[in-house]
């Protein structure tokens, strides 16, 4: 049988046309669903049972590789090789005389992290 569902609450992964996906609906009806920003691939939507929340899968965060550093910031050379996720590149710190928290972006998928959060101490 065909089951009516709802959005569950979205994260950052997922973003969706409110008008187009409201209150309870089939899978075929439920439309308007994309990958938010800095995310990639083609939603998928499932709805196992009547009035459920759906489940949505299919969006992969951007993956992004080091490229040299700037001043101010070093890599321990193995926490972050090739092509990964913001969120498991580790091993980056703020050198000698510069303070902060280091927060990398990626932009686009197979690009290349943009470094930053370290400031010279003044």
């Amino acid at each position: 049988s065909v089951y009516t569902c709802s959005l569950p609450t979205l994260t950052s992964r997922y973003e969706y046309d409110h008008y187009s996906c409201s209150g309870y609906q089939t899978v075929s009806s439920c439309g308007g669903l994309s990958c938010g920003s800095g995310y990639t691939g083609s939603v998928s939507v499932s709805c196992s049972s009547s009035h459920g929340t759906f489940s949505l899968s299919g969006c992969s965060a951007y993956t992004c590789r080091l490229s040299s550093l700037p001043s101010g910031y070093s890599y321990d050379g193995y926490s972050c090789s090739g092509y990964v996720t913001a969120s498991s590149c580790g091993g980056l710190s703020c050198t000698s005389g510069y303070s902060g928290s280091v927060s990398l972006a990626c932009s686009s998928s197979y690009g290349t992290f943009t470094v930053s959060g370290c400031s010279a101490y003044t």
